[in-house]
């Protein structure tokens, strides 16, 4: 007896065909949409947390200024938070990385911080017309003193930001308070051909530095004469509040001098340090 074939009509194969089709694209829909999300998402995190969180900044200005955050700060340290911080940095040797705590400053809102302090405050004193910075390029991390007694989660006004700002005429390193934002330290490097300013305009600028914290305080100004002729240096401390807290700035002109077979290059540096001292100290 001859077996018999069972077969599939024509038409009811065509069918199954195209829903087989028709749920194989949407697989494979759903997955390129998966693959493309998550590769989305890799690129916005290498982009904000590679070498320590490096973002680029737009120059000031442009629209996308604008997607800047808004900064809201805490009011300002009290004299003997302060005090304590300033002991802590003065003291430190190491330092305890962390993740922002509730109180405290984002990565974002510590760089725009540093951007605005940057050119709002400190340069507005230095330089008469715009300062030509262009786009910055930034890092910064977010830390607590090894010395510090306490712990962030309970004390989170002893954490800072430090933020480095890069551009093409200038480097700027700034340590900021991660609970009210003021600036305790400011280390700020140009060429001398574009920032030059003079012994008055920086005097003002300390001035405006140590008002900043807004501490009641005998108002006393001490100069250290810089004997060192070759850096035209400057060394000067104003009191802050009742408590022994100084701000101090030093400025000096560095001079580099290089050969490359018979070509010399010759640069200078200017060089502004503004910070913050429980005592008075000749570097």
């Amino acid at each position: 007896m001859a077996s018999r074939k069972s077969k599939q009509p024509p038409k009811r194969l065509g069918e199954i065909t195209a829903n087989l089709t028709g749920i194989l694209s949407a697989f494979a829909i759903a997955f390129s949409g998966l693959f493309l999300v998550q590769d989305r998402l890799l690129q916005e995190q290498e982009r904000l947390l590679e070498s320590g969180g490096l973002m680029e900044l737009p120059q000031t200005g442009t629209t996308d200024a604008a997607e800047s955050v808004e900064v809201s700060l805490k009011d300002s340290l009290t004299e003997s938070e302060l005090l304590q911080l300033v002991r802590n940095l003065d003291q430190k040797n190491e330092v305890n990385l962390h993740e922002p705590l509730e109180g405290q400053l984002t990565m974002i809102q510590a760089i725009d911080l540093g951007k605005t302090w940057l050119e709002e405050f400190f340069l507005s004193g230095l330089v008469s017309s715009g300062f030509p910075t262009g786009e910055y390029r930034a890092s910064c991390y977010l830390w607590t003193p090894e010395t510090a007694d306490t712990d962030p989660e309970t004390s989170p006004w002893l954490s800072c930001w430090t933020v480095s700002l890069n551009s093409q005429n200038l480097t700027a390193s700034l340590t900021l308070n991660a609970v009210s934002g003021q600036v305790l330290d400011a280390s700020v490097s140009c060429s001398s051909s574009v920032l030059r300013p003079d012994e008055d305009s920086l005097l003002a600028l300390l001035e405006k530095y140590a008002l900043s914290f807004h501490l009641e305080g005998d108002d006393i100004l001490i100069s250290f004469e810089d004997k060192d002729n070759h850096t035209n240096g400057l060394l000067c401390y104003q009191s802050i509040g009742t408590c022994g807290i100084y701000a101090g700035i030093q400025a000096d002109t560095l001079i580099f001098i290089g050969t490359d077979t018979e070509i010399s290059s010759y640069m200078e540096r200017f060089q502004v340090h503004l910070y913050l001292s429980p005592g008075l100290k000749i570097h």
